[in-house]
């Protein structure tokens, strides 16, 4: 047989070279999907470090105004506001006091003395979490959540306030 002939009868793959290549490929997956979890774990822990840092700023710029501020939180939102003339103002500037959307799936549960708190879908309108001008953080219990990971990050009033404290 010549050599075109041959090259000719040789067409597509054999059915160890795709199995093969199907095996690599699921090792190679096998690999990822832990390193994926890691890493929304990781978002969430940073989402977590940010908040309670952005809290941190608005009371000491509640405390150095000399004027009420709020954090309002939504399903997968958060925007600070600033009490000006009895009226709930949001926040453009600085930057990092503006509206701020989580990556999606996460999403936040909010408990206020104990209750559930339905959270707005869309846009923050108004505060829930209230700093005071003398240093005072009203309390709260908040949920960072992946539902469909399960994985789950909290704050709450309490651990917060040592966590300043100790600063």
């Amino acid at each position: 047989m010549s050599t075109a002939s041959k090259a000719l009868n040789q067409r597509g793959f054999t059915l160890i070279e795709l199995a093969l290549v199907l095996s690599l490929l699921a090792i190679m997956v096998s690999y990822a999907l832990p390193q994926n979890t890691d890493l929304n774990a990781r978002r969430l822990k940073q989402e977590q470090q940010r908040l309670s840092y952005l809290m941190r700023q608005a009371s000491r710029q509640a405390l150095l105004e000399m004027r009420y501020f709020g954090l309002g939180i939504g399903q997968n939102s958060y925007a600070f506001f600033r009490l000006d003339n009895n009226h709930w103002q949001r926040i453009q500037r600085p930057a990092l006091f503006k509206q701020h959307t989580l990556r999606s799936p996460a999403t936040f549960k909010l408990k206020l003395e104990g209750r559930d708190i339905k959270l707005a879908k869309d846009d923050v309108t108004q505060p829930q979490v209230f700093f005071s001008s003398d240093g005072q953080l009203s309390p709260f219990e908040l949920s960072l959540l992946y539902v469909d990971k399960g994985l789950k990050r909290e704050l709450n009033s309490q651990d917060i306030r040592k966590t300043w404290d100790a600063l």
